[in-house]
């Protein structure tokens, strides 16, 4: 899925002075830094530009009228998803098994998470995943097998799949390029 796909058809977005303003334009000397790095690393770039839309996003959505008492609660039951979710991830659960933990019903979950982060339950589940895969094939020695079973994937060939078509390189070869990068 390409995350673009959804992006807002209109640029009037107001950033308000202040702390929204600054986090928008540290992230963006974040991203000059990285780019005019000698050896820069293109996911990487991908990945601050893919923060910086889900920012000017969000506060598309927050200068939108809503309910204050409905957004409120939807924080509240987004910020319950994410405290399960750093609790469960490496367990194999699907969208059902944190429906089930919050008590409310797929679609609910679904619709609070696509209206909070702009994301479905499984696409922020996956994300959680390949970033503790990132942080385990940089820090650890572990094989590519072992980080994938410690992650809920029960087959290294279908670990790798989701790694790749996520970040379009395999595993393997993320942890060598990365470890020649740090070193």
């Amino acid at each position: 899925m390409n995350f673009y796909s959804n992006f807002f058809t209109f640029t009037n977005i107001a950033l308000t002075p202040g702390l929204c303003l600054n986090r928008f334009l540290s992230l963006c000397q974040i991203i000059q830094a990285e780019y005019i790095q000698e050896l820069n690393d293109l996911s990487t770039i991908k990945h601050l530009v893919n923060g910086l839309i889900s920012m000017v996003e969000a506060e598309k959505k927050r200068n939108i009228p809503v309910n204050s008492e409905i957004k409120s609660s939807q924080i509240t039951a987004f910020n319950n998803f994410l405290r399960i979710l750093e609790a469960n991830f490496r367990r194999d659960e699907g969208v059902s098994f944190y429906a089930d933990k919050m008590n409310m019903s797929e679609r609910n979950l679904n619709l609070i998470c696509k209206n909070n982060f702009q994301k479905s339950v499984s696409e922020i589940i996956e994300t959680r995943k390949l970033i503790e895969a990132k942080r385990m094939l940089l820090y650890s020695d572990k094989s590519v097998s072992e980080i994938g079973y410690e992650l809920g994937y029960n087959e290294k060939s279908y670990f790798t799949r989701v790694f790749h078509a996520r970040m379009e390189i395999t595993p393997t070869r993320f942890r060598e390029i990365s470890r020649k990068m740090i070193s």
